[in-house]
């Protein structure tokens, strides 16, 4: 479940939105801000690409995940490990080139 935690996890623990002062990765500072990305969970063959918010660093692109969020990544990280993709919508094929 590595590629489940990869990015670190912010908890501001009364659902608040926080953001991180200074970047871990850039060190810029206050260069965080909420938007809307697609986190992509990979199990064997399948992947599922997961929509969520996270604190995004404007400057290199680091992301910071909340608690709920990861969670939803860890549920869609289990269905794929059971096989259950009910409800999930196929968008494209995957081809391996040698």
């Amino acid at each position: 479940m590595a590629n489940v935690m990869k990015k670190p996890v912010r908890d501001s623990g009364d659902g608040a939105d926080t953001h991180a002062t200074t970047c871990p990765e850039c060190f810029s500072r206050d260069s965080f801000r909420v938007q809307d990305v697609e986190e992509a969970v990979t199990v064997g063959d399948n992947t599922a690409l997961v929509r969520i918010q996270a604190s995004v660093c404007q400057v290199c692109g680091y992301e910071l995940l909340d608690v709920k969020n990861v969670e939803k990544i860890e549920a869609v990280y289990k269905r794929l490990m059971n096989g259950d993709t009910v409800g999930m919508e196929a968008i494209g094929t995957t081809y391996r080139v040698s």
